[in-house]
C-alpha cells in the first residue's frame, strides 16, 4: 500500500507543481514510510509515497514510468493475480521489475482504460499519458483505496486522502451544507461527496479521464444483484463459498514481508484466522483488543480461538486513560469525519508496533453473509406483507409510535416513521435504519437545513425495483454500496494506513461476492445469523464462537463519555453548538439530555457532533 498525488495544470497556470506536490507528500507521508519519489514534467506532476510488500527493491520505485517514457504511473493498493497478468502479457511487453505495479502499466498499455476489467485487488491509480496529455485515474470495484479529487481555475488535483489536497492551500475549505445533512443522518457522507465543498471522492467501479480541462467519468463495475438460482443446495453452496474463501486467502497471504490478522473472536475474524493456519507453514501473529468493562469484552473469544490455532497472539488491554492519551492522535489522523474507526487505529498502532506490514480482516463478513440485525429485519418484514396489507399504512404508524413510547427503544420510530411512506415500507426502513437522527430532530438542531436531497435514494431505488424474492442479496447491495463502502472500507484504510499498516480484507474478493450475491434466500437464511458461512467452514469454527450472540467492535463509550471523557466531549459539544449553521441552545440541550440519561439519546449522537467539530477544527474549516 502507498499514498499517490497529483497536479494536473491547465493552459495557461503558473502554478509550481512540484512544490506543491512535494507539500501533499508531506502530508501523507505516514502511507508510505519506505520511499517518495516525484514525476514532473510540462503540465503534470505525479508524487507517491511508497510502503514496500511486493518487491521491496528499488525497481519497485515509483512513479514508474514505461520503457519508451510514454506512461508514468502512481499506483496504491495490491494486484492478487499480477503474476498471472504478468505471464499473459510477457509476449507483449519485456518487464523489468517484479513488482505489480509494472504489471498494471503493461496492461494499460495492452488494454487502455479496460486494464482495470482485468485486476483483481485493492488499488487506486493514475497513468499520465505524455503524447495524449491525458490523466487517467481510477478506483477499485468495492471501494476499499480511496482516492479524492478536486477542480480549481488551475488545475486538477487528486490524492489518496484529503490532506494532501487540503495541502496545497489552493482554496478554503468549507463545509458542504448537503454532505452536513448526510453526515447527521448517517454519521458519514457518501459518495462522490465530502464534507467539504469542492473535494470528491471517486465512486467504487469508477475511472475518470482529464484531458485539457474535459472531465469524462465511466463506470466500469456495478455490483449486480441478479435473479437467484433457486435450485442449488445449501451444501453445494457452502461448498463452494469455501473453495472461493480459500482462493481468495491464499491470494491475499502473498506478500514479500510478514503478514498478521485482527482477531476479535467473532465469526468472520475466526474463520481469516483459521483459513491462513491452513494455508501458511507459519505460526500466525494475531491482533485483539480488550476492555476491563465485561459487557465488552471479547478476549475469552479471541483468546480460544488463537490457542485452538496456535497463534503467536498479543491481546492489548484498552484502559479510559489510554484511550484519552491517544483520542488527540486517533482523530488528527481521521481524514474525514466519522463517527467510527477509533478501534481501528488502535489496533493497527498495536500491530505495526510488532514489525507487521499486512493485516488480514474481517471486514466484509457481515454485508455478504447477512450477520447484521438489519438483514433478520428486512427478512420479517417481507415475511409479513400479507399481515402488512390488512389495513392502511397509518395505523401501523400508530401502532408503532405507541410500541415506540412504551420503550424509547428507536427500532420502533424508525418503523413508524417507515409506514408513513405507504408500500414502500421496505425500502423506507432501509433508508431509516442506519440512521441516527431523523429527518424532524436534524432541524431541531441546525439552520436552514434542506431535507430534500437524499444521497441514498439511488441506492433505494436499486432495491425497489430489484428481484424483491431475493430480499437478502438486496439488503447486502444496500449495505454494502452505503455502510461499508463509506464508512467500514474508508475507516479501515484512513485508520491502518497513519500507521504504515495494510489491512486485507479476503470476504472481498470478487469471486466471492458475485458468488454470494447471486444466491437465493433460503441458502442464506437458517438457525444462526451468517448461516451459510458457519456451514461452509464448521470443520475450522468452534460451537463456542458460532453459537452465541452477535457483539460487533464496539468501545464501551457511553460509560467512557460520562466519565473519563466528559470534558473532552462538553468542550467541543459546546465549541460546535456556536458555529453559524448550528442551533445553539438545540445542542447543548442534547448534551444535558444525555448526561440525564435521557434513552432516547444514544451516545453515538452525541459523539458524531465531537468528531465533528474536532475534525473542522484540525482541518481548520470555520464556516
Amino acid at each position: 500500500m502507498c499514498g499517490i498525488n497529483g497536479i494536473l495544470s491547465f493552459k495557461g497556470s503558473q502554478l509550481d507543481k512540484t512544490s506543491l506536490v512535494k507539500l501533499m507528500n508531506t502530508a501523507i507521508a505516514h502511507r508510505g514510510p519506505d520511499d517518495e519519489g516525484i514525476y514532473t514534467e510540462a503540465a503534470i506532476s505525479l508524487g507517491h509515497r511508497r510502503l514496500s510488500i511486493i518487491d521491496t527493491s528499488n525497481a519497485g520505485h515509483q512513479p514508474m514510468s514505461s520503457s519508451d517514457g510514454r506512461y508514468t504511473i502512481v499506483f496504491n493498493g495490491e494486484i492478487y493475480n499480477y503474476i498471472q497478468l504478468k505471464k499473459d502479457l510477457s509476449s507483449y511487453y519485456d518487464f523489468r521489475t517484479l513488482s505489480d505495479t509494472e504489471v498494471i502499466l503493461a496492461g494499460f498499455i495492452k488494454y487502455g482504460p479496460n486494464v482495470v476489467k482485468h485486476l483483481q485487488g485493492i488499488f487506486a491509480f493514475a497513468i499520465w499519458d505524455t503524447v495524449e496529455q491525458k490523466l487517467f485515474l481510477t478506483r477499485d470495484h468495492l471501494g476499499v483505496k480511496p482516492v479524492y479529487y478536486s477542480t480549481t481555475n488551475e488545475a486538477f488535483i487528486f490524492s489518496s486522502e484529503i490532506k494532501g489536497i487540503l495541502a496545497t492551500q489552493l482554496f478554503k475549505p468549507k463545509v458542504d451544507q448537503v454532505s452536513l445533512v448526510d453526515f447527521f443522518r448517517y454519521q458519514r457522507v457518501h459518495a462522490p461527496r465530502t464534507i467539504l465543498q469542492n473535494v470528491h471522492v471517486l465512486e467504487p467501479g469508477t475511472y475518470v479521464e482529464i484531458d485539457g480541462k474535459q472531465i469524462k467519468e465511466n463506470r466500469y463495475f456495478t455490483l449486480q444483484h441478479t435473479k437467484a438460482n433457486s435450485d442449488i443446495t445449501r451444501h453445494s453452496a457452502a461448498k463452494e463459498v469455501r473453495s472461493l474463501l480459500e482462493k481468495s486467502m491464499e491470494q491475499q497471504m502473498v506478500a514479500d514481508v510478514e503478514v498478521g490478522a485482527f482477531l476479535s473472536g467473532g465469526i468472520d475474524s475466526t474463520v481469516v484466522v483459521g483459513l491462513m493456519s491452513k494455508i501458511s507453514s507459519q505460526r500466525i501473529n494475531t491482533f485483539s483488543i480488550t476492555f476491563s468493562q465485561k459487557d465488552f469484552d471479547e478476549s475469552t473469544y479471541s483468546s480460544l480461538v488463537a490457542r485452538k490455532f496456535n497463534t503467536n497472539h498479543r491481546a492489548i488491554q484498552l484502559h479510559p486513560h489510554d484511550l484519552l492519551e491517544a483520542l488527540p492522535d486517533a482523530l488528527k489522523a481521521l481524514d474525514h469525519p466519522s463517527a467510527d474507526g477509533i478501534n481501528t487505529y488502535l489496533i493497527s498502532k498495536k500491530t505495526r508496533e510488532q514489525g507487521i506490514k499486512v493485516a488480514l480482516s474481517g471486514l466484509g463478513g457481515d454485508e455478504i453473509f447477512c450477520g447484521y440485525p438489519v438483514y433478520s429485519a428486512v427478512y420479517k418484514l417481507k415475511q409479513m406483507e400479507s399481515f402488512f396489507l390488512l389495513f392502511p399504512s397509518s395505523f401501523y404508524t400508530g401502532l408503532f409510535q405507541g410500541a415506540y413510547q412504551l420503550t424509547s427503544k428507536n427500532y420502533f420510530l424508525k418503523l413508524a416513521e417507515s409506514f408513513k411512506g405507504g408500500e414502500n415500507y421496505i425500502d423506507n426502513f432501509l433508508l431509516l435504519s442506519r440512521q441516527t437522527y431523523l429527518d424532524h430532530q436534524i432541524e431541531d438542531l441546525l439552520k436552514d437545513v434542506n431535507l430534500k436531497f437524499n444521497s441514498l435514494q439511488g441506492v433505494s431505488s436499486s432495491f425497489r425495483n430489484g428481484n424483491q424474492d431475493n430480499i437478502l442479496s438486496l439488503t447486502s447491495y444496500f449495505e454494502m454500496n452505503t455502510y461499508m463502502t463509506d464508512t467500514l472500507l474508508r475507516d479501515a484504510d484512513q485508520m491502518s494506513m497513519v500507521h504504515g499498516l495494510e489491512v486485507r480484507v479476503p470476504f472481498l474478493d470478487l469471486n466471492l461476492v458475485s458468488y454470494v450475491m447471486g444466491l437465493p434466500d433460503h441458502v442464506k437464511k437458517g438457525k444462526y445469523a451468517k448461516n451459510l458461512l458457519i456451514e461452509s467452514t464448521k470443520d475450522i469454527l468452534p460451537e463456542e464462537v458460532y453459537n452465541r450472540s452477535k457483539k460487533g467492535f464496539v468501545f464501551p463509550w457511553k460509560y467512557w463519555m460520562k466519565n473519563e471523557l466528559h470534558s473532552f466531549c462538553e468542550e467541543r459539544i459546546n465549541s460546535f453548538a456556536l458555529r453559524a449553521f448550528v442551533k445553539e441552545n438545540a445542542i447543548k440541550e442534547l448534551w444535558n439530555r444525555f448526561i440525564a440519561e435521557d434513552k432516547s439519546i444514544n451516545w453515538s449522537r452525541i459523539w458524531q457532533i465531537v468528531v465533528l467539530e474536532e475534525w473542522l477544527r484540525k482541518n481548520n474549516v470555520s464556516e
